[in-house]
């Protein structure tokens, strides 16, 4: 579907990661702003 090399976070190249963003951003909008906050939230902990 979206052409990707692997489905795998750890082994995606730059270009895949893209895709998925774009494909995440123009397809469930709230779902990745939902997970772009937890993350930061996550981070903020880890300081």
């Amino acid at each position: 579907m979206l052409g990707l090399g692997s489905t795998d976070p750890k082994q995606m190249s730059d270009g895949d990661a893209a895709r998925v963003m774009n494909y995440a951003r123009e397809e469930q909008p709230e779902a990745l702003r939902q997970t772009v906050a937890e993350k930061a939230l996550v981070r903020e902990g880890d300081g």
